[in-house]
């Protein structure tokens, strides 16, 4: 099956935000809040931020969203969310997503990319470590506002 990838634009927002909005719903995550035009078209518009997308013809089957941010010594790319239509799962999307993403951040000089993901989520984590990701020895700390 072939997909087209490519970088998600502000002027598509409204566009993709039913299937975005689709997506993210199929997250596990219980806490997930929803894909609403403002967050999408915040997203979309941000400086440091990227989603790409994989698309079936028209249909938007894929995303992969991340931020390349300078530090004062060096540019690094966090990757945030990757996420599979759960009917093309199991196919090496994720993976097609994040190597893509990997050779923009490489492309415009990022040092490193790291990204997070559940231990629960064991698909995920394979992706992480086939496209040449390694575990840390790290705490994830998070405060919600």
């Amino acid at each position: 099956m072939e997909f087209a990838i490519r970088r998600l634009k502000d002027s598509q927002a409204a566009k993709v935000l039913p299937a975005m909005a689709e997506l993210y719903g199929q997250l596990v995550a219980t806490n997930a809040l929803p894909v609403t035009e403002e967050t999408l078209g915040a997203l979309l518009r941000s400086e440091t931020a990227v989603a790409i997308g994989a698309f079936d013809g028209s249909r938007l089957v894929g995303v992969m969203t991340m931020n390349i941010v300078p530090l004062p010594n060096r540019l690094v790319c966090y990757m945030d969310d990757l996420v599979v239509h759960k009917d093309y799962r199991g196919g090496k999307l994720g993976v097609l997503l994040m190597e893509t993403g990997i050779a923009l951040a490489r492309r415009q000089g990022a040092y490193s990319c790291h990204g997070t993901s559940h231990p629960r989520r064991e698909s995920a984590n394979r992706t992480f470590r086939e496209v040449g990701f390694v575990v840390r020895e790290t705490n994830a700390i998070e405060c919600r506002l």
